[in-house]
């Protein structure tokens, strides 16, 4: 069960542009995966991007589309000329629009020729405390992308285990809410990295590197963790 090598994903959530380019300088050398959500994509736009693939970086566009096929297909599929390697969907859209923009994603990028990013799907926000109907609800949500024929799924690591026994070892999971020690922020199904080594593919970490007065030993104690 806990054979996977799990990987550390830096979450860039920052606005200014010098502050994106100070991390990205900071942490190349230990980072593989950067993560771009809403406020580095509102702010900086598709240069957030491009400045990443430049330098050869994997790119997790996390924006969690929930819109009408038809919109989501065309914002996907922009995503994935920019060369982003992993995008995401809410899976409390409807299974069947969902559906459909999948398989207009997959029927475009075979008559294109393209290679298409890893699909997640969100479950439910790590800021939602930890409940059994919650767990019950990632599960749920979890068998849903399964059947959407996403690749995988977004939560929290204290689910993980049970979205690994339930779905199978070919099944991507993601788990955000990662913390080394105990924090007081809006984060509240959170958990070690050591707790989720071997269990998730990748665990994401934001404010416990960008907060912290030594972010590279920070970076160095989680990685240590996954070893």
């Amino acid at each position: 069960m806990q054979g996977r090598n799990t990987k550390l994903i830096l979450s860039l959530d920052v606005i200014k542009k010098k502050d994106f380019l100070y991390w990205v300088s900071l942490t190349q050398d230990f980072i593989s995966y950067y993560k771009i959500g809403i406020i580095p994509f509102v702010s900086l736009g598709p240069q957030s991007i491009k400045i990443l693939k430049k330098k050869d970086k994997k790119v997790f566009l996390d924006l969690k589309f929930f819109d009408i096929p038809n919109t989501m297909f065309k914002s996907s599929i922009q995503a994935i000329k920019w060369g982003v390697d992993i995008l995401d969907f809410h899976l409390l859209h409807n299974e069947n629009n969902l559906k459909e923009c999948i398989k207009m994603i997959r029927e475009y990028a075979s008559t294109k020729k393209i290679s298409l990013p890893v699909f997640l799907g969100v479950t439910v926000l790590t800021s939602i405390k930890p409940t059994l109907k919650i767990l019950a609800s990632v599960l749920k949500l979890s068998k849903k992308a399964c059947n959407i024929g996403l690749d995988g799924v977004v939560c929290s690591g204290r689910e993980s285990l049970f979205v690994r026994k339930e779905i199978g070892e070919n099944f991507i999971i993601v788990s955000p809410g990662i913390r080394l020690d105990s924090a007081n922020d809006d984060q509240k199904r959170v958990c070690l990295p050591h707790d989720v080594k071997g269990i998730v593919d990748f665990i994401i970490v934001g404010r416990p590197i960008l907060n912290s007065k030594e972010p590279l030993v920070v970076i160095k104690k989680i990685l240590k963790q996954l070893r």
